[in-house]
């Protein structure tokens, strides 16, 4: 009687990709988070692994990708893009501080924000020249941000070095923050 064949290694292309995402999204959560991870990852795990999934899809993976200097993403869609390119936006840090414009027709009055608070967490592949972002709002009550649903737009103000979701909160580090980013309060 003979056994199966390759039993062990049938999806290891498939096993060693998922521990890239993961150490991937572990990477970009501290980065985003610092000492906060524990606070925030369960509330960003899905976005941070999607976004970690995009990354290696721009990587060489199998032997022959390797050899051949091409990535996944190249060899499924026979392109010459790369991570910058097929994206169509500027890649930022993940978490990294973002202003969403708000569209006039979207506001909810003359007075309303222009502009959303917010976390860059990625390109939006739904729609052209679209960054994917999750809005932040101060939670007095618990001095923590409040995450909230996430939202594109292909109008973005990124400020580079800014982790608000690492930062200590409070009402005076977030107008802090905002000076920084040299926008007007939201």
């Amino acid at each position: 009687r003979v056994g199966e064949v390759d039993r062990h290694t049938d999806n290891s292309v498939v096993e060693n990709r998922n521990k890239i995402i993961e150490n991937i999204s572990a990477a970009n959560l501290i980065t985003a988070t610092g000492d906060n991870s524990e606070l925030y990852g369960p509330e960003v795990g899905c976005i941070l692994m999607e976004y970690a999934s995009q990354v290696v899809h721009h990587t060489c993976i199998t032997s022959e990708q390797k050899n051949s200097g091409r990535t996944a993403y190249q060899d499924q869609f026979h392109t010459d893009d790369d991570l910058f390119s097929a994206n169509e936006v500027a890649m930022h840090a993940w978490g990294t501080l973002t202003y969403v414009y708000v569209k006039k027709k979207d506001r909810e009055g003359k007075l309303s924000d222009k502009a959303i608070r917010s976390i860059w967490a990625g390109p939006n592949h739904g729609n052209a020249h679209s960054h994917y972002a999750i809005p932040i709002t101060f939670d007095s009550e618990n001095n923590k941000w409040k995450l909230h649903k996430p939202v594109h737009s292909h109008q973005v103000k990124v400020v580079q070095g800014i982790f608000p979701l690492a930062r200590p909160v409070t009402q005076a580090s977030v107008a802090d923050m905002d000076a920084m980013a040299n926008v007007d309060p939201i």
